[in-house]
């Protein structure tokens, strides 16, 4: 499921975990294998078998349903978070920086 050829996942800056590739949508398919690799993780989950992956911090948070916080970022994309805290603790005026949602 990991296979860079099926799209469907990426890996995190970390170079670890795993999270959802964006693109995933390439594969016409994808949303049949993101529903049986979720029913393949239920069933190991509930047989009680360990599994040799790690999913991105932000991402098991989200299917546990606990809130995201913005370390959460720090797995997924190191640099963006850096430069997110960075904005945050530094005066950014006359900078002309903007901040727009696609």
């Amino acid at each position: 499921m990991f296979n860079a050829d099926y799209s469907l996942f990426t890996n995190a800056s970390n170079g670890v975990s795993f999270y959802p590739n964006q693109k995933s949508h390439v594969n016409s398919d994808h949303l049949n294998f993101f529903r049986f690799i979720g029913r393949m993780i239920g069933k190991a989950v509930f047989d009680g078998e360990l599994l040799e992956l790690e999913f991105s911090k932000p991402l098991f948070k989200m299917m546990v349903g606990d809130d995201l916080e913005l370390d959460d970022l720090k797995d997924l994309d190191n640099d963006f978070y850096n430069n997110i805290k960075w904005v945050l603790t530094n005066s950014v005026e006359g900078q002309a920086m903007s901040f727009s949602v696609d």
